[in-house]
Parts: C-alpha cells; structure tokens; sequence
C-alpha cells in the first residue's frame, strides 16, 4: 500500500504557531526515512489551528531538508493568485529539487472573508477556476491556451525553465473538482477527511469515467486523502482523537481555538447534539490499532480501486503524531 502525508501544522496551546512549521520539517525528515511516498503541506489563513500559511516556501524548506520523498502542497489556494507567479515559484522549487515536486491547487476557502481581502484586495471569488488551472497548464506543460487568451500568443514564459516541471494535482472534495480534473487529464486527490467521505463514490465515478487522456497523464492518477490516528489500542486512539472532535464542535459553533489536550476535555461539557455528532464522528473514523486501520484501509481500496492513502493526522502532541506515522509505516509497501 502506497502511503503518504498531508501536515497541516497544526498547533495546540501550549506552543507558539512557529513551533508548528519547525515540527513540520523535522517529520518530514522522519516520514522520509519511514519510507512515505509524499508529504503534503497545506494553505489556511488567520487560523489559530494551522500554521502553514506559505506552502510555497514550506514546501521549498522540506525539499532542501530531503532527498527522495515527493513534496508538494495540498494545496496552493489558486484563486487568490496569478497562475504566472505560483508556476514561477513552484518551477524554483523544482529547479533544486527535480521530479519530486507536486503542485497541488484547490479551491476550498483557506481564508476568512477579512483575510481573503488581505490576502488579494482585488479577490474574485467568481473568477474561472479551469481558466486558471489551465493557465497553469500552459506555464509549466506548454499546455496551448485559446487564442483569444490574453497570453495566449506565447510571448512569455514561466522561468525557470528545466528537464522537469513540478506534477499538477487538482484536489477537492466535490463532484466540480473531479469534473475538472477529469476534463483537463490531471491528477486528482479527493479530500476524504473533509467531510468524513461524503461525496467520494459519485467523485470517483465521474474523474474515471468522464477523464480524457492528457500527454502526461495518458490515464486517470489519484489518491484519496484520510483523517486517520493509529495507537497501541482503540481506547488510545480514541483518546487521542477527542482533541480533533473538540475542534470541529467549535469549528461547527464559528469558533476557531488552538488544540486542547485530551485530558482537558475528558469532562467537557457538551451539549446532547454536539455528543451526537462527536458519536457518529468516532462510529466514522479511521482510528484505532494498525490491524483496525489497516482492515478499513483495505475496504475502501477494495471497493473504490484506491492504491495510496494520504493520512492527515492530528494529536495534541508532536510525539503521538509521530508514533501514529511510525505505527502506519508498517502498512507501506
């Protein structure tokens, strides 16, 4: 089973947000060394949760820090930038780091509408997202725009230019993203940790059947992307996960916090609907033993032809992380 990572460097309370990116690069190093395929870092913006807020240089630091493991983004939030600039930035990268970069762009928000602003004080939310992944395309494949293009009369390039440039992926979570994934022969990577699944069989289904060959990419590419924390026993993993479910309750109540410890919540005070949703959040995760982990694992490989995994795990401590990674490394073939 090919295994990757998606870290999103997540902060808890009791460490400063630059902490979080140090933690970052270190286990890339150890993934590395555990033999994970990729280790994908993410966008987000004004949150007290995730630190990465620059994959583009993060994605850079773990590069220089590595030697073979694939490193790339998941994913560059494509909508507030110029196509030119992230091509520009991600062909650096690879310049230094050759046929091991992979540029993964979505469409997710990332950002508060306070941020979004600050971000790109001329942001469109109703800009042509394909417009800009096939300009992409052009910059870093040579991909032909339209002719009617404002570049589409090929004057200028992407620098700099080399023997390779950087994989295109598509992520989302979404029938829309698949579609365009599928239309534009690219890689795809759906967010199966975003909503526990949902939406995912339909995703597939439509990236397979309607998916045209790209020179590339001459047939369908992807991976599926999971929440998921391994320990020596269920109850532990369990344990563990409470930090995470506490965050998405607030999260859910418009309410963005750091981590809490587990034992800080152990007599939370929950409503009933809350502890309903925290119920059927545990019925659904993908926690518990390796042996538990790896019999879900197989199930959805099984059912929707899926050969790599990307795990997004978050604990409290960088230590329970770790172990989880060490623990699922086992799994790797």
């Amino acid at each position: 089973m090919k295994l990757s990572i998606l870290d999103q460097s997540i902060v808890n309370d009791s460490i400063p947000q630059s902490q979080a990116i140090i933690e970052s690069i270190e286990m890339a190093k150890n993934c590395e060394r555990l033999g994970y395929y990729r280790y994908w870092v993410s966008e987000h913006h004004n949150s007290p949760t995730v630190a990465g807020t620059a994959p583009e240089i993060l994605v850079s630091a773990i590069a220089a820090s590595t030697k073979k493991i694939r490193v790339g983004s998941a994913g560059v939030l494509l909508h507030f930038y110029s196509p030119y600039k992230v091509a520009e930035q991600f062909s650096v990268i690879e310049s230094f780091a050759p046929d091991r970069i992979d540029l993964g762009v979505g469409r997710a928000p990332g950002a508060d509408g306070l941020s979004a602003r600050a971000i790109n004080e001329n942001f469109d939310p109703s800009s042509d997202y394909k417009m800009k992944i096939r300009e992409l395309l052009h910059w870093l494949d040579g991909i032909p725009l339209p002719e009617d293009h404002i570049h589409g009369h090929g004057m200028i390039t992407a620098n700099p230019l080399g023997y390779s440039s950087p994989e295109l992926w598509l992520l989302g979570s979404s029938v829309e993203s698949a579609t365009i994934a599928a239309e534009l022969g690219l890689p795809y990577s759906f967010a199966h940790f975003f909503n526990d699944g949902a939406g995912m069989p339909e995703a597939l289904d439509i990236y397979r059947n309607e998916y045209i060959s790209s020179k590339r990419f001459p047939t369908p590419k992807l991976n599926v992307c999971i929440s998921c924390i391994a320990a020596d026993s269920y109850e532990k993993a369990l344990w563990l996960n409470s930090t995470r479910n506490h965050w998405r309750t607030q999260f859910e109540n418009g309410m963005r916090t750091a981590l809490k410890h587990p034992d800080e919540l152990i007599n939370y005070n929950y409503s009933d609907e809350e502890k309903e949703k925290i119920d059927e959040w545990n019925s659904n995760a993908i926690i518990g033993t390796v042996d538990q982990i790896e019999f879900r694992l197989k199930e959805l490989s099984l059912k929707f032809d899926i050969t790599e995994f990307v795990l997004n795990t978050w604990t409290y401590d960088l230590k329970d992380r770790f172990d989880s990674y060490f623990l699922m490394s086992r799994l790797i073939t």
